[in-house]
């Protein structure tokens, strides 16, 4: 894995660790809606998400692509020689929740600022604050409400940017997407 891809997962995996240490009942679930929220707002402000994720729409709203790596944790982490980067920072194990299986997010060390800007902290803070005593159920159900997932096709590509439609100005939302492409064009020089 190369150095760039690298720095990126453990800069997720600490995203994931902050919301861990900072939210109750922190299954996979409502950590895929805490990262939308992370992204979306962070796209409005800077142009560009802070995870670096891409979403679709599923039926509980929308999902990350690091969504399946996560899962095939449950599956792969007691298979011999298999070993995740994501695996140095938390465990994911299958809990009992009411009539459902939470899949519990447990963090294995400290959330590590430094992987972060200020900025980027300070988002996770407003998120953890706006969303994160809500249940995964209530933050898929507002998610539905919003026009990313309402616009998007089943298990089809999310335009974060939809989010926006109806609150910017047709200039505005142009800003925003000439932000996102020029970003878009900074990190495919450095890829």
């Amino acid at each position: 894995m190369d150095f760039r891809k690298r720095m990126q997962l453990i800069k997720l995996a600490n995203i994931i660790l902050f919301f861990s240490w900072n939210c109750k009942d922190l299954g996979l679930t409502k950590l895929n809606k805490l990262l939308y929220y992370l992204d979306v707002f962070s796209l409005k402000e800077t142009g560009r998400t802070a995870t670096g994720q891409d979403y679709k729409k599923y039926p509980q709203g929308p999902v990350p692509e690091v969504y399946n790596r996560l899962k095939e944790l449950l599956d792969k982490s007691e298979a011999i020689g298999y070993h995740d980067i994501f695996e140095d920072f938390f465990e994911i194990n299958p809990q009992k929740y009411y009539n459902n299986i939470l899949y519990q997010i447990t963090p294995k060390r400290e959330f590590d600022p430094k992987y972060v800007s200020d900025f980027e902290l300070k988002l996770m803070k407003d998120v953890v604050e706006e969303y994160g005593q809500l249940t995964a159920k209530q933050l898929s159900y507002k998610t539905h409400k919003e026009n990313p997932w309402k616009l998007a096709e089943d298990f089809e590509p999310i335009d974060l940017k939809l989010f926006f439609k109806d609150t910017l100005s047709k200039k505005e939302y142009s800003v925003l997407e000439e932000e996102e492409r020029l970003s878009s064009a900074i990190d495919l020089n450095y890829a």
